[in-house]
This record gives C-alpha cells, sequence and structure tokens, in this order.
C-alpha cells in the first residue's frame, strides 16, 4: 500500500499505510502472536504417541527386502519394466528408512553424486581409535553427501546390499527408457523427474500389513530416532553428532523431533515422586536407574498395597451405593 500510494503521489494513503503499518508492529506480538502460539502448544497436549513402534519398521523393511529379492531376480537375466520400477521404488524406501532421511533428500539424490562416492574416504588417525565393529562398519558403507533442507549438507549411508540393487538400476537405466539427460538417480522411465520417496513408503507400508501404516513415514522416522536416543547415555557430544546427521541442530533436535514419551514418565519419573515421598535417605548415590523406594507395610509402591486399597476403595464404593449416598 505504502509502495502504490508513492508510485501514485497520494500523500493522504501513504500517511495511513504508515500508521496502520506502525500500529502493527507495535501490537501484533501482544494481541495476536502470544495468543496463537499458545492455542498451537496447548492443541498439543495429551494427544497420543504419534511415532511408529519398531516392530512396525522392522515389518516394512522385510516386506521391501522380499520385495526387492524378487525384482533383482526378474531383472538380473532381462528386462522388465516392471521389475525395474519395483526394485527403484523398494530401494528408496530402503534409502529413506535406514538413513532417516526427509524423503525429498534421498528421492533427489543424483547419479553423479552416486558415481563420486567410495567407501575408502577414512582418515586413518580416526581409524586406528575404532573399535573391531566400527571399522568393520566404515568398510562396508559408503557415504554420500547430498543437499538437505536449507541447503545444508547431510550425509546418506547406503549398505551393500543397497549399493548392489542400485547398480542394477544403473546398468539397465537405458533400457528402462530413462532419458541420457535425467540426472536423477531414481529416476522415472521415459520423464526427466525422479520417482517420489512419501508414494513409496505411503505404498509399500500399505502392503506390508503393518500396524498403523499411516505412521511409517519420513517425518515420523526421524522423531522416532530423536524419541528413542532418550533411551541410551549418550554425551553431549554424541547427541550432537546425531543432530547433525539428521540435518539439524541440537536445539531442534530437542525441542522438536523428539517427543515425550508417557512410558519413559511414568516408569521412570513416579520412581522419584515415590522416593521423595519417604524422605531423602534413599537419594544418596543413586539416578533413575538405581533408585527403588522402599516397600513397607501399605506404602502406595507396594504392588500388594495398591491390591488392598482398591479392593477397599471398591467395597466402600459398593456401601455407599446401596445406602443411597451415591
Amino acid at each position: 500500500m505504502i509502495g502504490q500510494a508513492l508510485m501514485n503521489d497520494d500523500d493522504l494513503a501513504e500517511k495511513k499505510a504508515k500508521k496502520f503499518y506502525e500500529l502493527l508492529e507495535k501490537n501484533w506480538r501482544n494481541s495476536v502472536s502470544i495468543s496463537a502460539h499458545q492455542t498451537i502448544q496447548e492443541n498439543k497436549w495429551n494427544k497420543e504417541d504419534d511415532i511408529p513402534l519398531t516392530k512396525n519398521v522392522i515389518a516394512l523393511r522385510d516386506h521391501l527386502r522380499l520385495v526387492e529379492d524378487k525384482a533383482r531376480e526378474e531383472l538380473t537375466p532381462q528386462m522388465s519394466l516392471r521389475a525395474y520400477k519395483a526394485l527403484n521404488e523398494t530401494v528408496l524406501a530402503q534409502v529413506i528408512i535406514f538413513n532417516k532421511r526427509r524423503e525429498g533428500e534421498a528421492s533427489r539424490l543424483t547419479l553423479e553424486i552416486y558415481k563420486k562416492a567410495s567407501t575408502s574416504a577414512i582418515n586413518e588417525d580416526i581409524y586406528e581409535t575404532l573399535s573391531p565393529l566400527e571399522k568393520e562398519l566404515s568398510k562396508i558403507l559408503t557415504r554420500i553427501e547430498i543437499r538437505g533442507k536449507r541447503g545444508k549438507k547431510v550425509p546418506v549411508f547406503l549398505t551393500e546390499r543397497m549399493k548392489e540393487s542400485i547398480d542394477l538400476l544403473v546398468k539397465r537405466r537405458e533400457e528402462a527408457g530413462v532419458p541420457a539427460e535425467n540426472p536423477y538417480l531414481f529416476a522415472r522411465p521415459g520423464v526427466m523427474t525422479n520417482i517420489r520417496g512419501c508414494d513409496c513408503l505411503r505404498k509399500y507400508a500399505e502392503e506390508s500389513k503393518a500396524e498403523n501404516p499411516e505412521l511409517l513415514r519420513s517425518t515420523k522416522l526421524r522423531k522416532q530416532v530423536a524419541t528413542l536416543c532418550q533411551l541410551l547415555d549418550l554425551s553431549e557430544q554424541e547427541l550432537e553428532q546425531v543432530a547433525r546427521f539428521m540435518g539439524h541442530d541440537i536445539r531442534v533436535h530437542r525441542d522438536f523431533y523428539r517427543q515425550t514419551d508417557k512410558t519413559f514418565q511414568i516408569a521412570k519419573i513416579s520412581k522419584l515422586l515415590f522416593a521423595m515421598e519417604q524422605g531423602t535417605e534413599s537419594f544418596r548415590g543413586k539416578n533413575l536407574n538405581t533408585l527403588h523406594p522402599s516397600v513397607c507395610g501399605e506404602s502406595p509402591t507396594s504392588a500388594s498395597g495398591l491390591q488392598r486399597q482398591t479392593k477397599k476403595g471398591r467395597a466402600k464404593r459398593s456401601r455407599e451405593a446401596d445406602e443411597g449416598k451415591i
């Protein structure tokens, strides 16, 4: 409005627009922004857990590998467009699931970047400090750096199984009708675009017969990583490495991706609350894993005490009902 008023040489309209803009700058935060933010936060309270269970992720992975093996068996001796499509989709879905990458990041992986990938770029000084398992993993995994959100560099790991399937896709690429100018690794035959990871996850999640297939999406999988990291005793440096691999800083990892686990709170924090009722002597030299509130008499932490209290409560309510009090 200010720009239009300047072009029209309308001083009155310009003055009104500037006054409105000044009022907006002063009052928006208190009148609108705070209330809207509070409403958004309150809507998230008491919501059901919306991250996938590990058993369902495993079920999806096993189904993808089954379809992948059948497609490779069919595609290896001769060209089959149906098998090429199935192999293309299942490998992309596995890359997303294994790396917990955003589906768009993995989908846009280019053929040029893949061909430059190598398993030999390892710092020798760091390699010598690794455990035998870590040394073996550093040899068999291929690390590729791709463009992530906001232009950040994010890594993608490929297993030997994934590489074998991708190499077969590259070998059959021309026969499948993928244009030579198509830059994408997971390319669509006959066009210049790539297949979409979200479509692949949605399709095979339904086929896998896993519980709650709608939760088997890239964003939910990323939240699962952040949440399950709470089960590990990670140092600050290790947690930062996880956050960097996921493609965001540690604050985003803690505040937005990591979900509050009600099971963790009930099982762990409740021990602290019961122990506080029994005095601070039980705290000395303990943590939440080693803290065991003492159980005696009718203590609420006693299983038998809880059962007796429950039975007494039911008997009392029954008597009151008979007497017409409730």
